[in-house]
């Protein structure tokens, strides 16, 4: 994960809290846009080369039906190419000082937000699994908590660094709130002798 300097990253999200900040935001590798990109493509280009190839070109614009529906059809894989951009481009994973904000962009319109606490957090691990995925250096790396909501990062770029970049946030957490504890029983000791 790419150290980055506070003062030139800090974007505002929603919910941010008083105090926190923006580590990093992962997207999903290109490799994970491309092949959905890739497989529209290769239909619209089929839709152009196999009715040339049949020389039926002429009678699809003869009629002003067959023309809409062709026209429609092109459209349609279109608008897929620009839904595949819009939820690869929003599908991210926000990791702040505090936590691990999950975005699962499902289509245009609908998402799932996932939430977890660093000190919540039990076990980071990862996986890369194919050919492409030890090729391009991308996989997968999933997020153990309690309550069974499970965190996966899809085609995470270098996941391995991801990885142990998440467990060593996980480990100052929970240092530091171990640290916080003693300090708390300690000043409560010390205010219960004090009465």
């Amino acid at each position: 994960m790419p150290k980055r300097q506070l003062e030139e990253f800090e974007p505002e999200f929603a919910s941010q809290r008083d105090g926190e900040y923006v580590i990093d935001i992962v997207w999903a590798h290109w490799y994970a846009l491309l092949i959905r990109v890739m497989g529209s493509l290769g239909i619209i280009l089929a839709s152009f080369l196999i009715p040339a190839l049949l020389g039926i070109m002429p009678y699809i614009f003869m009629y002003g039906i067959t023309t809409a529906i062709y026209y429609l059809w092109m459209v349609f894989w279109v608008f897929q190419i620009v839904q595949s951009y819009v939820i690869w481009l929003k599908d991210k994973c926000i990791i702040t000082n505090e936590r691990i904000i999950k975005v699962d962009q499902k289509n245009v319109v609908d998402h799932k937000v996932t939430t977890v606490e660093l000190e919540r957090i039990q076990a980071v691990v990862y996986a890369m699994k194919g050919p492409a995925a030890n090729t391009f250096k991308f996989g997968t790396v999933s997020i153990y908590f309690p309550g069974g909501n499970n965190i996966e990062i899809k085609y995470a770029a270098n996941p391995s660094i991801l990885q142990e970049e998440i467990s060593r946030m996980v480990k100052k957490n929970q240092k530091g709130l171990d640290k916080q504890t003693t300090d708390d029983i300690e000043d409560f000791l010390d205010d219960e002798g004090e009465k």
